[in-house]
């Protein structure tokens, strides 16, 4: 269990696969209510132009990509999504998410830390796995806490992971169980909260390091004035020590429904069987809320210079760190992808040219890096930092 900051110590957040980005993005987007299908499945489309547009004339930049044929991808008539992949390499295992278009972002108080709080609890007991019923299950199975299960919240959505092994009797059943519970059915006992809180506060710690410091700094800088602004999923100090299990499910029953909600699992099973799994599982799940929209994610370019300066006395080494503002990239679109493609060869070049420069002595610093990040989905960067040494 985690909580993933907008950036690290260096003002690079952690990577997302760009499959699993543009649908986190979208479930947030969407908030679709229910749809009608037969058998309580959706069709599977090809995307499809704008109503009276030929073919032809279609704008590059709003037509999805296509999903890869090889996934089996779907929505219940509830909402939920569905992306299902047989892979039998390297065989042997089963790999799910179940993802939560919502975040930190959704919190009634932007500081009070619920999402990530309630993504701890949902390992601390649910209707069918009450108590630590779930982890001794799993564990059963060959799975082990950390590598093998986990989740992490950002201030956009929150995913939850599973990783099973296939020649386990029934773990194929039971991972689909488990997905259920964490969707539908999580207890949520006072008692289990003041369990985990001390859980919680431990990671909170983290952010009174010098690396915690320096994040926050950075938060601050990129988020200023757009609606990330404030936005830390971690949470305060005193909300994490007085929130309750009241607040909690308040947030769950608001938030975890079906249509912001998506499955993923590959592995080495058949998609029919993936896909029965998922119906069986997850059709009869209902909203327990009357659909509140989640907060909009938006953020316009940087279009100013920004220039702050950093000061610890823990700080090993001095740093520079220079960001370019991108535009918005609407992932998952041809013009989208073929942008950010480009703006990773752009960041390519650069690092070869800053590396030469060292090679050949033009440059006294150390380790240039250049890359490109998302800050936020709707925040890319183009950014490059190096590191000097102290002056004597």
């Amino acid at each position: 269990m985690a909580w993933v900051s907008r950036g690290d110590v260096l003002g690079r957040p952690g990577r997302w696969t760009a499959g699993l980005a543009v649908l986190l993005a979208s479930l947030a987007a969407c908030a679709a209510g229910p749809v009608d299908g037969l058998g309580g499945i959706e069709s599977r489309r090809a995307a499809v132009p704008l109503s009276g547009d030929p073919p032809g004339s279609v704008d590059p930049a709003i037509v999805p990509i296509p999903v890869d044929p090889a996934v089996r991808h779907g929505r219940l008539d509830n909402g939920l999504s569905y992306f299902l992949l047989e892979n039998g390499s390297p065989g042997g295992s089963l790999e799910l998410r179940l993802a939560v278009g919502v975040g930190s972002l959704e919190q009634r108080v932007a500081g009070d830390g619920l999402a990530h709080f309630l993504e701890h609890m949902l390992f601390n007991g649910t209707e069918a796995f009450p108590g630590n019923q779930l982890g001794r299950v799993l564990q059963g199975l060959g799975v082990e806490f950390g590598s093998d299960v986990n989740a992490y919240t950002t201030c956009e959505a929150t995913v939850y992971q599973l990783w099973v092994p296939t020649t386990a009797p029934g773990a194929v059943e039971v991972a689909f169980d488990v997905l259920d519970q964490w969707a539908t059915a999580a207890t949520l006992e006072p008692t289990a909260v003041e369990a985990e809180r001390g859980v919680v506060m431990d990671e909170y710690r983290s952010k009174e390091t010098v690396e915690g410091i320096t994040t926050d700094h950075f938060d601050r800088v990129y988020t200023q004035g757009t609606v990330y602004e404030g936005c830390d999923p971690i949470g305060t100090r005193d909300a994490i020590e007085t929130l309750d299990a009241s607040e909690l499910r308040d947030f769950y029953d608001r938030w975890y429904r079906p249509d912001l909600m998506a499955v993923v699992a590959v592995g080495d099973q058949p998609v029919d069987l993936l896909e029965e799994m998922v119906v069986s599982r997850f059709s009869d799940n209902q909203a327990r809320s009357s659909h509140p929209v989640p907060v909009t994610r938006r953020a316009d370019p940087v279009t100013r210079m920004v220039v702050e300066s950093i000061t610890h006395e823990d700080v090993s080494s001095p740093f520079v760190s220079v960001d370019y503002s991108l535009p918005s990239r609407r992932r998952g679109t041809e013009a989208g992808e073929r942008a950010v493609l480009l703006d990773s060869f752009v960041a390519d070049l650069l690092q070869e040219h800053l590396d030469e420069q060292v090679r050949v002595g033009r440059l006294s610093i150390i380790r240039p890096y250049t890359t490109t990040f998302r800050h936020t989905s709707t925040q890319p960067f183009l950014g490059f930092n190096f590191v000097a040494e102290d002056p004597p």
